[in-house]
């Protein structure tokens, strides 16, 4: 595996295991799920739609979730103020910067599909 020389002494001290921390920020049951939907949407998506494709997730959960990455910023929320409710999510530029890392996802497991379909069994 290549791994970049360590050329900034304080950045490794700080974050030894940069895959770590990828996975401290966006990690977790729900997150990347979020983030992975909201992010391969072609428009905006609202909350009745997120719950719908990622239930069985509860309401407090999911506004729990998305309450923690928009303070994250890695989503931005629009609301509306209408009645009934109506609020929208997208991902921000922020958001958006994980994008090279979800499609090394991607690749990486169609790349491994049949050793990984054993792990995840």
């Amino acid at each position: 595996m290549k791994i970049p020389p360590n050329k900034n002494e304080d950045f490794f001290r700080e974050f030894p295991c940069p895959v770590e921390t990828i996975y401290e920020v966006i990690g977790g049951k729900w997150r990347t799920r979020i983030i992975w939907e909201i992010g391969t949407s072609e428009q905006p998506v609202r909350f009745s739609e997120l719950q719908k494709t990622l239930a069985p997730i509860s309401n407090k959960i999911l506004a729990q979730q998305l309450r923690e990455l928009e303070a994250m910023n890695f989503i931005v929320r629009q609301d509306f103020h209408e009645f009934p409710p109506k609020v929208e999510y997208r991902l921000s530029d922020f958001g958006e910067s994980l994008s090279p890392l979800f499609a090394a996802a991607v690749e990486w497991v169609e790349k491994n599909q049949q050793p990984v379909r054993e792990i995840v069994k």
